[in-house]
């Protein structure tokens, strides 16, 4: 039966973390513990041509669509289009779990359900990594790049087979991860990919401006003022005004930094700049940028869920005039793309 349409979007969650992590286990514990009357459905993806998690997941009330003989992230989107196109028509689902391979990049996958969300009926809700703690560390971190793009986009971080390190080694992990930027709503411990049912339905909450941060005595002497942004897509803007000030926004994902103008614009920076970093799109990938000492550098980086950009001044700046002119040039910077 065709699913009815609704002004509700079915809400997705995405599952990530490298192969042997736990990603099917975690998956079979929340179908073990979802409501009876809940309806949910899955789309699993797993590179060969034998769909052996698709058949350990089958179960009669949730339905599982197999992606198979290539990745979601890229050979097989074609595939997982499809894949989604035959969950919307389901009748009276509440929610759809996607698990791709563990040698898959995520960022192209949420590309695509940003892409069909509104003609298909689905939102992106949370995304989970999960990572094997037993063969985790500093090392493979840095050499992965697959797992250091699944930690950067998850909102929540799965901390699987915690009793098989000791508890030093835990807190030494949660330390690291805690650091990155950007931050994670949450970071769960869990032994056998158990994790609480009630942290599917939450709706993460992004951190705020977390980019740079003043040093803590001139942080004190700060205050924080709401202003009212005349750029496009603003979601918010910040000014805290004092000794050290600073000046950041947050924008919608479909709005694009133009590279050469970016570049242009730090050249010759506004009075009294000391740092800058971002979370910037251009074109269709984003981009981490520091600038410091008058260095630019931009570094492609894992993130979909908005533009940001902060400023920070050696001196006190006027929030209301040094605001506007800091607006005006930045138009120049800016466009709004499709996503």
């Amino acid at each position: 039966m065709v699913k009815t349409c609704s002004n509700n979007p079915i809400p997705v969650t995405l599952v990530t973390g490298l192969l042997g992590s736990g990603k099917t286990s975690l998956i079979k514990h929340l179908l073990a513990h979802k409501p009876s009357q809940a309806r949910w459905a899955l789309i699993i993806n797993e590179f060969g041509d034998i769909g052996i998690d698709g058949a350990s997941l089958a179960s009669q009330n949730t339905p599982v669509f197999e992606v198979n003989g290539g990745c979601i992230c890229c050979s097989a989107q074609a595939n997982l289009a499809k894949a989604l196109n035959q969950a919307r028509r389901l009748e009276s689902l509440d929610r759809l779990i996607i698990e791709p391979t563990g040698i898959g990049h995520p960022a192209q996958i949420i590309d695509l359900l940003q892409r069909h969300q509104s003609t298909q009926n689905f939102k992106l809700q949370n995304t989970f990594c999960v990572i094997d703690m037993a063969n985790f560390s500093l090392e493979r971190y840095q050499k992965s790049a697959v797992l250091r793009d699944q930690i950067s986009l998850a909102d929540y971080l799965v901390l699987n087979k915690t009793d098989l390190i000791s508890n030093q080694q835990l807190a030494q992990t949660k330390d690291f991860l805690q650091s990155l930027s950007p931050t994670k709503s949450a970071i769960i411990s869990t032994q056998h990919a158990k994790i609480d049912l009630h942290w599917l339905e939450k709706t993460p909450t992004r951190p705020g401006f977390s980019l740079l941060e003043a040093p803590a005595h001139q942080a004190k002497l700060s205050q924080t003022v709401d202003a009212e942004s005349q750029l496009p897509e603003v979601i918010r803007v910040q000014t805290q005004v004092g000794a050290v000030s600073s000046i950041g926004w947050i924008f919608t994902p479909n709005l694009l930094f133009k590279r050469p103008a970016v570049k242009q614009w730090f050249d010759t920076p506004p009075p009294g700049l000391v740092r800058a970093k971002g979370l910037i799109r251009m074109g269709k990938q984003w981009q981490q940028l520091n600038w410091v000492n008058g260095h630019l550098s931009l570094k492609e980086q894992a993130w979909r869920a908005d533009s940001r950009l902060e400023l920070l001044f050696d001196h006190e700046i006027d929030p209301h005039t040094t605001f506007q002119a800091l607006e005006k040039s930045l138009t120049n910077l800016i466009q709004i793309r499709d996503l």
